[in-house]
C-alpha cells in the first residue's frame, strides 16, 4: 500500500511540476532544497549511525533546515534548485547519447551549471522550462509501475508531457 500512496503522489507532484511549476516556485525550491538535504543525510549518516530511526530523524532534520536556507537564499536556491533538476533529469538521456560516463557526467554538470546561472538571469522562463521538463520526467518514471510500455513510446510521452507543461504555463503566466 505505502508503494501505491508514494506513487500517486509522486504522479501528483509530477502534474504540478510540469503545469503550475513557476506558480509554485517558491514549493518547489524549498521541496527540492529538502530534498536536497534529506538525501545528502541519508547518505551520510549511515556511515556514523546504525539506527534507521535516528537516520530517519537527522534526514528529516537536515532537510529542514536547507529547506530553511533555500528560501531565504532566494537567488541562490533558485541557481542550485536549477541546476539540481537539470542534472537529475537529463541524467538518463545523456547516458544514451555517451557510452564514456566520464564524458557524460561533464556534460551533465556542464549543462546543469549553465543552465542554472542563466535560471537567475531569466529566471521565469527558466523555471517553466525546467518544472516542466522535470514534471513530464517524473511522471514518466512513474508510468511504468501502471502499464508496461517500450522506453520509445515512455520519450515521446516526455517529450509531448514536457512541450505541453511548457505551453500551458507561458499560456497561464
Amino acid at each position: 500500500m505505502q508503494i501505491e500512496l508514494e506513487t500517486i503522489i509522486s504522479l501528483i507532484i509530477g502534474l504540478l511540476f510540469c503545469f503550475f511549476g513557476y506558480r509554485i516556485q517558491k514549493v518547489v525550491i524549498s521541496l527540492v532544497w529538502f530534498i536536497i538535504g534529506y538525501r545528502l543525510a541519508n547518505f551520510i549518516a549511515p556511515n556514523f549511525i546504525g539506527d534507521q530511526t535516528t537516520i530517519l530523524i537527522i534526514s528529516i532534520v537536515v532537510g529542514l533546515i536547507l529547506l530553511s536556507i533555500g528560501y531565504k537564499l532566494e537567488k541562490l536556491a533558485i541557481f542550485i534548485t536549477v541546476s539540481y533538476l537539470v542534472y537529475t533529469t537529463i541524467a538518463p538521456y545523456i547516458g544514451l547519447l555517451n557510452q564514456s560516463s566520464n564524458i557524460s557526467l561533464l556534460i551533465q554538470a556542464g549543462a546543469s551549471l549553465i543552465i542554472g546561472a542563466l535560471s537567475v538571469i531569466y529566471i521565469k522562463y527558466i523555471l517553466i522550462f525546467i518544472t516542466s521538463i522535470a514534471g513530464a520526467n517524473l511522471i514518466t518514471e512513474i508510468i511504468p509501475t501502471f502499464i508496461s510500455l517500450n522506453s520509445t513510446i515512455i520519450l515521446i510521452i516526455f517529450i509531448v508531457l514536457s512541450l505541453l507543461g511548457i505551453l500551458f504555463q507561458f499560456k497561464n503566466n
